[in-house]
């Protein structure tokens, strides 16, 4: 199995084999090209693993950071890794909108309203989007009727 940065060598070595036969090397140089673009995709789909990982990643880092209430780390995260903001709680049981909505905390939800990344219908695992549990668990008026005023969806 070829690794990656040796599939162009293999390739232009083979072509170069063929040099002494001018005709020959001619009519193969058209497999140079899909050894060159193979390369290239893989190239593009280890960019995108590792962005996948470092996503998971940055994702856990802020949701730490958000029940901790380290904004300036939040922001940091979520500056480099926008969709971390859609990060989900460590049992991947709510969204971070939804810690804070549990927490009664109108503080941590201003500060998310300041990303657009942020959903604030995004279910949990019962099924509540954060107004639903709010208005459903007792929460503050205060926090119910800011959700309703920053996009929540009453429906």
């Amino acid at each position: 199995m070829l690794k990656r940065g040796e599939l162009d060598v293999k390739c232009g070595a083979d072509l170069q084999a063929f040099g002494t036969f001018p005709n020959l090397a001619r009519h193969l140089d058209f497999l140079n090209e899909p050894c060159k673009a193979f390369s290239q995709r893989l190239d593009k789909t280890e960019e995108k693993l590792f962005s996948h990982v470092t996503d998971l990643t940055s994702s856990g880092q802020f949701v730490k950071a958000f029940t901790e209430k380290n904004f300036a780390l939040c922001t940091k995260i979520a500056t480099a890794f926008p969709m971390a903001i859609r990060a989900r709680s460590e049992d991947g049981k709510k969204s971070v909108v939804h810690v804070a909505v549990y927490d009664n905390n109108l503080e941590s939800l201003k500060f998310l309203a300041g990303f657009a990344e942020v959903d604030w219908n995004m279910w949990d695992s019962y099924g509540e989007t954060p107004l639903m549990r709010c208005i459903r668990h007792g929460m503050s008026d205060e926090i119910a009727c800011w959700l309703m005023e920053n996009g929540a969806d009453v429906d």
